[in-house]
């Protein structure tokens, strides 16, 4: 994944931090658990377009917390997305 120009947005939810951000990934990646909601994109309630429990809340089955910080989630989805394995 080295030659991919990564498109994504995010949105900061009115309820952050105890609501995780919306992340879009906008470049396809041919990879299950980033691609697998890309159908939610443009849509008018905005979700998440890749499969990471980091982006549900805990209510939700997820493992997000307030605790997080932008730039921590962003390292993680990052190394998750270009990790080979």
């Amino acid at each position: 994944m080295a030659h991919l120009t990564l498109v994504g947005t995010f949105h900061i939810p009115d309820r952050y931090p105890e609501s995780p951000p919306i992340v879009q990934l906008h470049t396809p990646t041919k990879r299950y658990n980033v691609d697998a909601y890309r159908c939610e994109l443009g849509k008018k309630t905005p979700r998440s377009t890749m499969c990471f429990d980091i982006l549900r809340s805990q209510a939700a089955g997820g493992t997000w917390k307030p605790e997080y910080t932008l730039s921590s989630l962003f390292a993680s989805l990052m190394s998750a997305i270009v990790s080979c394995t």
